[in-house]
């Protein structure tokens, strides 16, 4: 840029390491200060052994009651450990983060034009596109050369970043508009990207119809890159209804990624959508941990002599569904992200994330390819299994409680890192007051060990 561009992120720092001196103590004190602390951390340690040792007869970690950033109520399943041995191999790393109103308002003099700053920034979902394979078919390559892309449900317009999140030197971040946006709401929860076509999926959580039943919408956009001066989002398609139905309006899809199969149906690939609620149920039953599911979806058109047909009608049914092995212990589920195995095979790398329990797990999708005609692979969705993965935990605030309380997006970029998104903070005392300096920001996470996807655990 001109050098007039300030700092867009804050990166993490390492805590500095303070030496307490004492010199006013003499010989006799300083003994008798080491002698209680001694004596206290004894106690202490004793305290937590009978703690633990009461704590073997909890039921599993599906039916435990851990603490919640949410007043409201008390979060079953997985909880952070700040005392395990293993902490540094559990918990992400940051590595960069800011507000995304940051990026829009304090860019290069100029760049903006007039409504391009949203009042709130209440981030779904994020996805990335690698700019050098857009429509080859290619598997993605997770590059530098990405560009992110980040839906609001509070607004229409989506938001475009360069290949880094920390850096503008490809093209500054812009807003697209969408056509005929009249301010309301998107609902916008999932955005997926498919390699092949160039096209992404938007995929609104869950809408009443006429019957009365609860389906979520599907549309297929183009969006365009950075290089080409365009600044609007192109409607190719929607809104499809899903065959997948729900019980609640506001506990339908929560996150999609694409899954990209050549030959495997007309789409090349499926579209992969995680409900929100456990066993994509709302209320009490959607809180049971250990029910998470992945409904896999492709699309199709009625026949024309079908019953009340409408060659404009489209609709996402269901090929499939994936169970989220228990490892995953998750209240809520509130976004997926796919990647290359990266090791030869077909298989893929799934992340899921959860607002509620401030972790994201991670594991192994496993194909289990048929031959098929011509030489070409046979793709079964009932056949397609998830391992049995690992958690990593969003860092926490000194004393182990959470802070990441509203991540709703995750992509991979690289092998080895997380891009995330966070919603806006709850309001109304629905959350703790520590929830709000991570709100509406975008933020970079390595995973800490090689073996990330658990395959040796």
């Amino acid at each position: 840029m001109d050098g007039e561009r300030p700092l867009l992120l804050e990166e993490a720092a390492p805590r500095a390491l303070r030496a307490r001196r004492y010199a006013w103590l003499g010989e006799a004190a300083v003994s008798a200060l080491r002698a209680a602390a001694l004596i206290a951390v004894g106690v202490l340690l004793g305290a937590r052994g009978l703690h633990r040792a009461d704590s073997r007869d909890e039921p599993a970690a599906g039916a435990r009651k851990v603490r919640s950033s949410s007043p409201q109520h008390e979060l079953l399943g997985h909880d952070k450990d700040c005392a395990s041995v293993n902490f540094t191999q559990e918990t992400l790393m940051l590595i960069s983060e800011g507000p995304i109103m940051r990026y829009f308002q304090m860019t290069a003099r100029g760049e903006l034009a007039t409504g391009d700053v949203l009042k709130a920034y209440e981030a779904s979902d994020v996805t990335r596109r690698d700019t050098r394979f857009a429509g080859m078919g290619e598997r993605p390559v997770l590059g530098a050369e990405h560009e992110t892309f980040v839906v609001f449900d509070n607004a229409r317009s989506i938001g475009r970043f360069s290949s880094l999140l920390d850096s503008e030197r490809d093209f500054p971040p812009v807003m697209l508009q969408y056509p005929d946006d009249d301010g309301s709401p998107s609902e916008f929860e999932g955005l997926a990207y498919d390699s092949k076509k160039d096209i992404f999926y938007a995929v609104q959580e869950s809408a009443a119809h006429a019957d009365g039943v609860m389906r979520a919408h599907v549309y297929e956009i183009a969006l365009p890159t950075g290089g080409d001066g365009r600044r609007s989002v192109r409607v190719l398609a929607g809104p499809c209804d899903t065959e997948q139905t729900f019980s609640s309006a506001n506990k339908g899809f929560e996150g999609a990624d694409w899954l990209p199969l050549p030959g495997a149906n007309k789409q090349g690939g499926y579209l992969l959508a995680i409900c929100e609620g456990n066993r994509c149920l709302g209320g009490e039953d959607g809180r049971q941990v250990g029910g998470g599911r992945i409904v896999m979806m492709e699309k199709r058109h009625p026949p024309s002599d079908a019953p009340d047909s409408n060659s404009s009608r489209c609709q996402w049914v269901t090929a499939g569904v994936l169970h989220v092995p228990p490892t995953a212990a998750f209240m809520d589920y509130s976004a997926i992200a796919l990647r290359p195995a990266f090791d030869g095979s077909t298989d893929w790398a799934v992340a899921i994330s959860s607002q509620e329990n401030a972790a994201v797990w991670l594991g192994r999708l496993t194909l289990n390819p048929q031959p098929g005609s011509h030489g070409a692979p046979h793709y079964d969705p009932a056949r397609f299994a998830l391992s049995k993965g690992r958690i990593y935990d969003f860092p926490r605030d000194n004393e182990c409680r959470r802070i990441y309380c509203n991540i709703e997006g995750i992509a991979w970029q690289g092998e080895d890192k997380l891009v995330a998104a966070s919603d806006q903070m709850k309001d109304g005392g629905r959350q703790d007051f520590r929830c709000w300096d991570k709100d509406q920001s975008l933020h970079t996470f390595l995973v800490p060990t090689d073996d990330m996807l658990g395959d040796t655990s």
